[in-house]
């Protein structure tokens, strides 16, 4: 490795074994360590779950990787949450090649949890528009918020119903029809966002003047949409690809909007 690929992780307690995800990361960080890499981990503060004698606070490597201590609210709830907080400042201004994050307790927080769900969603937008050098609407990445989300708590929803909860704690906390109310006010969104976009003169303007035949799929995507509702609204789990691979007329509707958006972008342009 001709330049050391620099790494930062958070998200666990501290390197010294205390079971759980903290194992994990032991094990990747000693593993990059030893193949080259310059790996930071950003730990909490505080004391060992087995006693103070077991700290490693004051240590700044363990078997050659970098720790660091970040601050911490001590108290149930937060802990995780205010170390990862901090934790994540210091490597958005660290010069690190890969920030990776593990569990921090936000799962278990209700809207929080979708959130992450969502950003998923944007990051493979983002990453997938500056890797193939695609110029994205604002519209484009509003459609594509607005519809993680409805395909978030409509999982949400369907877990709820089929588990009553007792799968995920957080699910507890959700109630149904505020799961039910949003998901559908997500999805009219995401529709209005899709017209925006597809009448967008930056669309319009990258795509070409074929890209103006972009309105016309609108039609095709609310087919989908009624039809991923239809599933959901009965027995699915409401698992997005679950939903998708076991019904055949939304699969061909997909496979429909593809072709008109292949044509309309790459062939007729």
């Amino acid at each position: 490795m001709s330049k050391k690929l620099a790494i930062a992780m958070f998200g666990q307690k501290r390197l010294s074994r205390e079971g759980g995800v903290e194992i994990v990361v032991k094990e990747l960080c000693t593993r990059m360590a030893q193949n080259g890499c310059d790996v930071t981990c950003y730990n909490r503060a505080g004391h060992h779950v087995s006693g103070a004698e077991y700290d490693d606070a004051g240590k700044t490597e363990y078997e050659g990787i970098r720790q660091k201590s970040v601050p911490t609210i001590e108290r149930r709830g937060l802990a995780a949450v205010s170390s990862s907080a901090f934790a994540a400042l210091y490597s958005a201004f660290g010069k690190y090649d890969v920030v990776h994050i593990h569990s921090m307790g936000l799962k278990n927080v209700p809207i929080l949890d979708v959130s992450i769900l969502v950003s998923g969603f944007l990051l493979r937008l983002i990453c997938g528009a500056v890797a193939a050098d695609i110029v994205v609407s604002n519209w484009l990445y509003l459609t594509v918020i607005s519809l993680a989300f409805y395909l978030a708590l409509g999982k949400r929803r369907n877990e709820l119903k089929k588990t009553a909860g007792n799968t995920r704690s957080v699910l507890k906390k959700y109630p149904e029809s505020f799961l039910d109310k949003n998901m559908y006010l997500f999805l009219a969104l995401a529709i209005v966002f899709y017209v925006l976009w597809s009448v967008d003169p930056v669309t319009i303007g990258f795509y070409g003047l074929a890209a103006k035949g972009l309105v016309w799929t609108v039609p095709i995507l609310c087919l989908i949409t009624l039809r991923y509702s239809f599933d959901v609204e009965g027995d699915s789990d409401g698992d997005p690809v679950e939903v998708v691979v076991h019904d055949i007329p939304l699969m061909l509707l997909c496979v429909v909007y593809a072709m008109c958006m292949f044509l309309l972008l790459y062939v007729l342009r």
